[in-house]
This record gives C-alpha cells, sequence and structure tokens, in this order.
C-alpha cells in the first residue's frame, strides 16, 4: 500500500464514518481532481447517511407515536388495574429501550417482580421486603424513580445485582399497601434513561391511572343504576336481575330459592302526620332492621315506596319455613316501633322455586298475590309484637 486517502463523512450525531482510498506499489500524490472527486463522494455519502438518519428517526416517531395511540387506548376499557398495566407493558417493550420490564406489586410488607413481557434476559422474582426496596420508595412518594447507576445504589438488590443489572426505572401506577409500578431494568452500564425511555413510560403510567378511573367510574355508575339511594339496598332492577342469576344457579345444582314479598304498613300515616323526613326514617328503619335480623346470606331490596323483597337460597316454601320468616320479620318490626314507629306493621308473602314457580315472573307473582291476601286479611298490621299470634 503506498498511498491513503481518508474522508469522513456524516456527523457523530447521525450516521457517519470514512471514506478510504488507497494506491498500491508506487507512492503517487493525490491530483486536485481526485481529491475533489473522492469529496464529492463524500457528501453524497453525507447526504445518504443523513437520509438514513431521517428515515430512521421517522420510523422510530411513527412506532412511537402508534406506541401511544395504543395506550391511551386503554382508557376507554374498564380493566383492573393489573390487566391494564401488563397489557401496557407488553406494548411499550417493543419500543423502550430496555432488556426487562415486568410488574412490581406490594403485599403487605414484601414487594415482588412479576415476568409480563417475553424479555431476552432473567431477573429473580422472588419477595423482597418493601423498606429494602426502592420500589416502595417510589410508591410511597407516587413519582418515577429512575437509578442509571443501580450497583452503587444503597438500596439495590443482591440478586439483581448478580445477575448483571446495571440501571433501573421504576414508575407507580397505585400507591399504598397495595400499590404497583412498572419495573424495567438494564444490563449494560452505558445505557441510562433518556428523556424518550422516561416519556414513554410516564405516558403510559397516566394511561393505566386513567383506565383505573375508567374502570371506577363505571363500577359508581353501576352501583347507582342497580342501589336504592335511600336505604342502600338493591332496587328493582337488582333486584330482577339477582333472582334470575339465582334461578339459573340453582336450575344447575338443584336447590330451592325463595322470594319474600313485604309491604311495610304505616308509611302513609308517618307521612301525613310527621312529614316525609319522617317517613323517609321509617324507610331507612326497616331495612335496617330487616337487614339485622334475616340471614346475613338473605339478600335484600327495596322495589319502590314500601315495597320490600328478598332472594332466600337454599330455603324451601313451607308452614314452618314461613313462620320461622315471619318471627325473624316479627323482630325487625318490633325493633322499627320501639325506635319511635309504633304504627309501623308488615304484610308478607313467601314462594319457592322450584316446588311452587318455574320461573321468575311466577315465583314474583305467586309470593305478591300472597302477600296481597295477608294484606287484606290484616288491614295495617301483620303481625303485633308480644300478641305471637296473626
Amino acid at each position: 500500500m503506498a498511498s491513503v486517502a481518508w474522508i469522513p463523512f456524516g456527523t457523530p450525531e447521525q450516521e457517519f464514518g470514512l471514506l478510504g482510498a488507497f494506491r498500491l506499489q508506487t507512492p503517487r500524490p493525490w491530483r486536485l481532481e481526485e481529491q475533489g472527486l473522492l469529496e464529492v463522494t463524500a457528501d453524497a455519502l453525507s447526504i445518504s447517511a443523513q437520509r438514513v438518519t431521517r428515515a430512521r428517526q421517522l420510523r422510530e416517531a411513527a412506532q412511537y407515536s402508534e406506541v401511544l395511540l395504543q395506550i391511551s387506548r386503554l382508557t376507554e376499557r374498564a380493566l383492573e388495574v393489573e390487566e391494564a398495566a401488563a397489557e401496557v407493558i407488553r406494548t411499550i417493550a417493543n419500543v423502550a429501550d430496555v432488556d426487562w420490564i415486568g410488574l412490581a406489586v406490594v403485599r403487605g410488607n414484601s414487594v415482588r417482580l412479576r415476568k409480563v413481557w417475553d424479555s431476552p434476559m432473567s431477573i429473580p422474582t422472588s419477595d423482597t421486603h418493601k423498606e429494602s426496596s426502592p420500589v416502595w420508595k417510589a410508591i410511597e412518594a407516587g413519582s418515577p424513580v429512575y437509578i442509571d447507576d443501580y450497583p452503587n445504589h444503597p438500596q439495590a438488590m443482591k440478586a439483581l445485582l448478580e445477575v448483571g443489572v446495571q440501571s433501573v426505572a421504576i414508575i407507580p401506577l397505585t400507591l399504598g399497601e397495595r400499590g404497583t409500578a412498572i419495573f424495567a431494568a438494564k444490563f449494560a452500564s452505558d445505557r441510562p434513561w433518556t428523556h424518550k425511555d422516561r416519556s414513554l413510560f410516564e405516558a403510559a403510567a397516566r394511561s393505566v391511572r386513567a383506565a383505573q378511573e375508567h374502570r371506577d367510574y363505571l363500577r359508581a355508575m353501576e352501583a347507582a343504576a342497580f342501589t336504592d339511594p335511600l336505604t342502600g339496598l338493591g332496587n328493582r332492577r337488582a333486584f330482577e336481575r339477582d333472582l334470575e342469576a339465582s334461578l339459573n344457579s340453582a336450575r344447575r345444582h338443584g336447590y330451592p330459592v325463595s322470594v319474600l314479598m313485604l309491604d311495610l304498613d304505616g308509611l302513609k300515616q308517618v307521612n301525613d302526620t310527621h312529614g316525609h323526613e319522617r317517613g323517609d326514617a321509617l324507610l331507612q328503619g326497616f331495612a335496617h332492621a330487616l337487614h339485622a335480623n334475616l340471614r346475613r346470606e338473605n339478600r335484600l331490596y327495596r322495589l319502590g315506596g314500601d315495597e320490600y323483597a328478598a332472594i332466600l337460597e337454599h330455603t324451601p316454601s313451607s308452614k314452618s319455613m314461613f313462620a320461622a320468616i315471619r318471627n325473624r320479620v316479627a323482630r325487625a318490626i318490633a325493633e322499627l316501633r320501639r325506635s319511635g314507629f309504633p304504627e309501623a306493621g308488615v304484610s308478607a308473602g313467601l314462594a319457592s322455586f322450584p316446588q311452587e314457580a318455574d320461573s321468575a315472573q311466577s315465583l314474583v307473582r305467586l309470593a305478591d298475590e300472597r302477600m296481597y291476601k295477608e294484606k287484606a286479611a290484616h288491614k295495617a298490621h301483620w303481625i303485633r309484637p308480644n300478641e305471637g299470634e296473626e
């Protein structure tokens, strides 16, 4: 090799390199036209390098935008926190500069790492005491923690150091004793967390939290749609939904389900004499007394006005069973009278599936008929305390 020419092209911030030209055997100087030709070639390579860089940047920007769009769509879905977190982690893993990314979960005094993405690397996921983990610090403070020099961190976990973890990112999703966080790790010491990494992680965390808020909102709306606001009991819609579910289960497993229909007496008198606020107190008091005296597994509902109902699973319809249930309701009425509603009384009707009816509609209709029959027979009161007779 007799003569060499090196001409740089591109820039260190983008694609760059050196164009080399060589002559063998006899040394000869590079003529001006040869130098010009080499420099023009280097300029062409620089332009090509810039185009390559721009094309790569455009691809990365498109990928990044697509990932942001995908994680933003989580807000439209009512997902559990860990379910939303797992989905967003798998989404961002394809564009984030990470070697391992998963979920950190706090349970009581422990922190556990849970693998979500099929990472090419492996790290231990056994429990760690939360006070000795930077995960708890991030969750307790409610702000991300980025550690570029993990081996020298005072709370570095020995198990992670043994597998070569060099940097860690922890982005809280939920706080408190059951907190969760995105946990990402890198195994190379020259790859600090960039602004792009951080922006991606924090956008993901915002989407997970927004999905959780959306889920909570939908649950609150559902609860409101199926709850009587005055008594806190289920309303008519809840009763109809739950009765169908109970009967479906009873058909599969072969056990009886009874419906107890109740009509509270004395509400009109209280409203006319003492006002509707006192009438509301009567309705609330009856709901509370029923809840205290019926079995815990019996589900109670206020259907509207002074009408109440209960679904009694594993309860057949018989004279002895109805007598036992009436005694419980009688105790509830006695409590209600002692609390300042001496005019309170109740009429009741009981019907059982499949012994007496084979559908929700026929079951409710039969229990209603028996309730109105008793109401007609006893006028204002169904049972009087301490009398022991209808």
